[in-house]
């Protein structure tokens, strides 16, 4: 993944299905994102981009999966 990474210009989490909690994508997407701020901190730009359910993983990822941060909203109210 990091050879990867080295080979573009920008990331996409995309939305879709509910893979949140899915360890393989949770490790996966843990080491990108931490990855892609070390990059950044080191002076080159690279933008990461999260839309619906990617937006929805970027602060399980900074908390590193800790789902005590997400609560419930009841949007009928």
């Amino acid at each position: 993944l990091r050879d990867m990474l080295g080979s573009i210009n920008g990331l996409l989490f995309p939305g879709g299905g509910d893979m949140l909690h899915w360890e393989p994508y949770v490790s996966a997407s843990q080491f990108v994102f931490d990855t892609v701020l070390e990059i950044n901190k080191a002076g080159t730009f690279f933008p990461l981009w999260a839309t619906c359910l990617g937006f929805e993983q970027l602060p399980l990822l900074v908390t590193h999966n800790d789902t005590t941060i997400l609560t419930t909203f009841n949007a009928s109210r």
